[in-house]
Order: structure tokens, then C-alpha cells, then sequence
């Protein structure tokens, strides 16, 4: 009984690893691309630097996102057009993306020796 309970449990962490691993793999590209834009259009000589912060961006955004999978976000709206539930999952993964670069942006600032105060 025990050895059944824990191969699902075994199935189960494979399954949500390898939902993490792409949609971490996804972001971090789509990330990446614009840290690396970002160094170009800025002109800044180590462009690698800002592709640290793409990792850990798109690391803590996969699992905020599967998260939400798992506690089944705009699930309420599946009745309705396609369009609902898309733009309700975008919304929110958008202000979660823009609080964490603020933050991150906060971070780096008072690493360099910069206030708050604007």
C-alpha cells in the first residue's frame, strides 16, 4: 500500500518538474532576449550581466505560474470565451512580472549605493 502511495507521489513530482522545467525554459528565454535587447540598446559593455537576473526572474515566475495552475486560477471562467480566462492568466502574471523587476530594480539600486527617494 505504501510502495503504490509512493510511486504516484513519484509520478506526481515528475509530472509538476517537467511542467516547471518548460514553462521555466520559456520564460527564461523570452526574458533573456530582452536582458540582452536591453544591453544593446543601452550601449552596456557586459551584456551577460542582466542574463542572472532573467534566470532568477523566470525561476520565481515558472513557479509562481505553476502554482497558479495548481490552485486552479480563472478556472470560474472556463464557461465563458477563450479570451476571458487569457486575458484574466495575463493580467495577472503581468503585475506579478512588473512587481518582481521593480523589486529586483529596488535591489540593485540600494546594492549601488542609491536611496529610495526619488
Amino acid at each position: 500500500m505504501s510502495n503504490e502511495h509512493l510511486n504516484r507521489v513519484k509520478q506526481k513530482v515528475l509530472t509538476e518538474g517537467r511542467k516547471l522545467f518548460w514553462i521555466f525554459l520559456y520564460l527564461w528565454v523570452l526574458l533573456g532576449l530582452f536582458a540582452i535587447h536591453k544591453s544593446i540598446v543601452l550601449n552596456e559593455q557586459n551584456v551577460f550581466y542582466h542574463q542572472g537576473f532573467a534566470f532568477i526572474n523566470a525561476w520565481l515566475l515558472a513557479k509562481v505560474m505553476l502554482t497558479a495552475e495548481i490552485f486552479h486560477v480563472a478556472d470560474n471562467l472556463k464557461r465563458k470565451p477563450l479570451m476571458y480566462p487569457i486575458v484574466f492568466k495575463s493580467a495577472v502574471f503581468s503585475i506579478i512580472l512588473v512587481s518582481f523587476y521593480i523589486f529586483e530594480e529596488v535591489l540593485v539600486g540600494m546594492w549601488r549605493g542609491k536611496t529610495l527617494t526619488i
